[in-house]
């Protein structure tokens, strides 16, 4: 059986790059706090953070 992928929100987006900005917590633990297991799109080239 293959897993789907979750679909996360604008919202949820947003919120996410904004604490990343902040720079209170690290990558690891801003993911543990979403319910991420990695924050691919903070570690990319063109995610222009």
């Amino acid at each position: 059986m293959k897993k789907t992928r979750k679909k996360h929100s604008a919202t949820f987006k947003a919120q996410l790059a904004i604490e990343a900005i902040k720079e209170q917590e690290t990558l690891g633990e801003l993911a543990k706090c979403f319910g991420l297991w990695i924050i691919r799109t903070m570690l990319t080239p063109k995610s222009g953070l």
